[in-house]
């Protein structure tokens, strides 16, 4: 690693440092609930399996809340278009989510295993990569508009593809959180009563990926002048630490994986921080966290800045939305530097915005380039990985090895 270039590096948690185990587990266990819920009588046979989760993440649908609630919606327009669900949807309109769910046991429904696969494609992030929840909800409103449905049914998919990313707007988010959080961890920090007994998965479950031997290279790195370390994550987090927002409704998810890998001191940019930026100027979090620019924008600047995080976000968000020159920003310090920046992913959705964020700076006289190393076993992300990749890895530890370090 040659001493006359910057360098930047950006690690992903889920798939990257961690094994999100909690998260894999919480999206069956979340489903299992929900059929259970409207009494599906063979839920077993239409749970998905690790490779259609996978491909869904392969196609950008990263995130283990849209994928939860994304499915469990795809089993409700299944049952929705069968005959008798037609005549008698009249019958349960309840404004209250979970009984609404539960007045569909009258109809005791069944069927057949979903085409996950086919699923993954339609709502495949396209070239403006879109929300998948929006481009799935548009979806099942197509099919249903074919058909004499009652408007109940819109609803209630609403009720789950609709904020997706926070506990308080989407059904299926508030009941996934408590259930990898468990009921203590959940009640604190959302102040909302649980529904789920169970002890939480999130600190049982997670596997370490990052070796110890890896994460004291990084610090050693951090230390040098020419060298900068931080995360950048979609996985809820607190809000900013510079900040004076209330931690009620931050779940620290992230922060709970940089501590088991003992990288809670790394400048980080989360979903929480993300979260309270949109608060901030009225903008939806997810149309601000990856795949979005803003958040790829905000980690490079709280990097640079050792964990600046408010300022970060602002910089971020006013170069990103509001035209600000980046040389008018914290990026100012880079422009003169020959600079190179590492990201670490397990899916697209992480490098894409930061490969538009590098042919923006570019564009404004940086002089900056971006290495992309995925991290992936599963032959559809590994396809996905290197089209964008300029390698990709069985782990993290395999992918910083193969930075030259002289």
């Amino acid at each position: 690693m040659p001493d006359d270039r910057y360098h930047i590096f950006l690690f992903d948690v889920d798939g990257v440092i961690v094994n999100p185990v909690a998260y894999r587990l919480g999206i069956t266990k979340t489903l299992i609930a929900l059929c259970e819920k409207i009494g599906l009588q063979n839920i077993d046979a239409i749970l998905p399996n690790e490779a259609e989760i996978a491909a869904m993440e392969a196609q950008g649908v990263h995130d283990v809340w849209d994928i939860t609630n994304i499915i469990f919606c795809d089993i409700l327009t299944t049952i929705a278009l069968q005959e008798r669900a037609v005549e008698s949807s009249s019958n349960f309109h309840q404004e209250n989510t979970a009984e609404h769910l539960r007045a569909l046991k009258e109809l005791h429904p069944t069927i057949a295993r979903p085409g996950y696969l086919k699923l993954a494609q339609d709502i495949a992030s396209n070239e403006f990569h879109s929300h998948p929840p929006d481009l799935a909800l548009t979806l099942f409103r197509n099919k249903l508009s074919k058909s004499n449905h009652n408007k109940d049914w819109i609803d209630l998919l609403v009720k789950f593809l609709i904020g997706t990313r926070s506990a308080y707007s989407s059904y299926g988010t508030r009941l996934f959180q408590n259930i990898i959080l468990g009921s203590h961890d959940f009640e604190r920090t959302y102040e909302l009563s649980s529904e789920y007994p169970g002890v939480g998965l999130l600190r049982a479950e997670d596997i370490t990926l990052i070796g110890e031997k890896t994460v004291e290279q990084l610090m050693k790195l951090n230390n040098r002048q020419s060298c900068a370390i931080g995360v950048y994550t979609a996985r809820p987090s607190l809000p900013p630490k510079h900040s004076d927002a209330s931690p009620v409704g931050y779940s620290p998810e992230a922060e709970i994986a940089l501590e088991s890998a003992g990288m809670q001191s790394l400048p980080l940019i989360g979903m929480g921080m993300m979260e309270w930026l949109g608060k901030q100027h009225n903008e939806r979090t997810e149309d601000l966290t990856k795949p979005n620019t803003t958040q790829a924008l905000a980690a490079l600047i709280n990097t640079i800045t050792c964990g600046q995080d408010v300022a970060a976000l602002n910089e971020a968000y006013a170069i990103d939305k509001q035209n600000k020159k980046p040389a008018q920003t914290q990026l100012t310090t880079i422009r003169d530097k020959k600079t190179t920046v590492y990201v670490f992913e397990d899916t697209i959705s992480g490098i894409v915005p930061l490969q538009k964020t590098t042919q923006m700076l570019r564009s404004q006289g940086f002089d900056l380039q971006l290495e992309a190393l995925g991290i992936a076993t599963d032959p559809n992300k590994r396809a996905a990985l290197e089209k964008h990749c300029k390698g990709v890895f069985a782990d993290v530890n395999k992918a910083f090895e193969s930075i030259s370090m002289s």
